[in-house]
């Protein structure tokens, strides 16, 4: 099962990178260049923001369906003041006990808080004054805005080929392309992804690790235009909305199903009886340069004895709710 989940560690690892790593052809149109360019400048100058979404996952077992979970987020980050509001509400079989989480930092204080019942504050104000003296002494070194759109203008031919640019009234819209030519897409950055590869063989060998036959196998099969194409037949999704007004992004979607079968040995897939991997995650952000109160909670320590009942019962609770779910 460890190696199973490697692969697939390994295999969406490959799927991101194949969208984001196939470097330098030159362009012609800038449109979508000037708008990332745009949107990188708009963000150098943001205070803070909000936002709130949804992440689901789900497995296919044979012919069983499985919702591993799903997490509701509300979030407020202070950017200028290095503070955060985290809100969650877990709807998961691995997480049974909890239902209600929430992290946050604001001025010298961390916190966490667990159901409403369970809440621990520490001083962090040490490492929020070290964090604070690195930025005033390093910051981050951001390039100008015209720096970066030459930048991305290199590698615009391949941009055109994975991304589309439309828009509404009030809004841009890049999303992934209806026609992507996965052969195409390869044959024009062999190169790059050649040179990729061996990267990850060298950094293997750099800690000692072998690389077998075996592997160098399975990473020839991650990284082609075969598997690119049985990706695109489920129709992933991959969309980003930017605000017209101001260039900032509004919300985004990733909807994403990876047929185990298309891309492992059959015979590992029967072995493990997992078929087909879902997941989704759809957010907004609003909120720009607004101000909001983060509320510190009173410490509350774990122990009592209604407290232990209180988590039996949601646990007893939830097992059940998967049981009836799976019938």
């Amino acid at each position: 099962m460890k190696q199973f989940f490697k692969k697939m560690a390994a295999l969406l690892m490959a799927l991101t990178l194949i969208f984001i790593s196939l470097p330098k052809v030159q362009a012609e149109d800038l449109a979508i260049s000037e708008l990332l360019g745009r949107s990188y400048e708009a963000y150098r100058g943001l205070k803070s923001f909000h936002t709130q979404g949804t992440l689901k996952a789900a497995i296919d077992r044979q012919t069983q369906h499985m919702d591993l979970g799903q997490v509701q987020v509300d979030g407020f980050v202070d950017i200028q003041n290095l503070n955060v509001d985290l809100k969650m509400v877990i709807d998961s079989i691995f997480l049974p006990q909890f239902r209600n989480v929430r992290w946050g930092v604001k001025d010298n204080q961390t916190f966490y808080e667990i159901d409403d019942r369970i809440a621990q504050v520490e001083d962090t104000s040490a490492e929020k004054a070290d964090l604070k003296k690195t930025l005033e002494r390093e910051g981050f070194n951001f390039p100008a805005k015209d720096e970066v759109v030459k930048a991305l203008a290199q590698h615009d031919e391949l941009i055109k080929q994975i991304f589309k640019l439309t828009e509404t009234d009030s809004e841009y819209v890049l999303s992934l392309r209806d026609d992507i030519d996965a052969k195409k897409l390869f044959d024009d950055n062999k190169a790059a992804l050649d040179e990729f590869k061996q990267r990850i063989y060298d950094e293997m060998e750099e800690r000692g690790e072998k690389v077998s036959p075996s592997y160098k196998a399975q990473v020839e099969r991650f990284y082609s235009a075969e598997t690119l194409s049985k990706f695109l037949e489920s129709k992933p999704v991959y969309e980003v909305h930017f605000a017209k007004d101001s260039y900032l992004v509004t919300s985004y979607k990733v909807e994403v199903t990876l047929r185990f079968t298309d891309f492992l040995d059959s015979k590992e897939v029967e072995q493990f009886g997992l078929y087909s991997f879902y997941y989704n995650a759809e957010m907004t952000f609003d909120g720009f340069n607004e101000s909001r109160e983060i509320r510190v909670p009173e410490e509350k320590l774990p122990g009592s004895e209604s407290d232990s009942g209180r988590l039996t019962e949601s646990s007893e609770d939830s097992s059940s709710s998967s049981s009836s779910a799976s019938e």
